[in-house]
């Protein structure tokens, strides 16, 4: 598993998802998943744009991602 913070965290259909995140470098668009049964992380889609200090949610069986944290220089 990838080392990163800030991600939103969500439990799904005995899996924990791991969404975006930041790695002291840059923001991610990486999401993974834990299996709560094997004990195993594997990685899936990734997400079309990165994103860190986001919120996740289930509705209907699938996962949103909603906001992001934005430098404004």
């Amino acid at each position: 598993m990838v080392t990163f913070v800030i991600s939103g965290i969500v439990s799904l259909e005995g899996y924990v998802y791991a969404v975006g995140g930041y790695d002291s470098s840059s923001q991610l668009r990486s999401v993974e998943r834990y299996c709560l049964a094997t004990d195993v992380w594997e990685f899936v889609a990734p997400m079309k744009s990165p994103r860190s200090a986001l919120s996740v949610a289930v509705l209907g069986g699938k996962l949103y991602a909603l906001g992001t944290y934005a430098l404004i220089i």
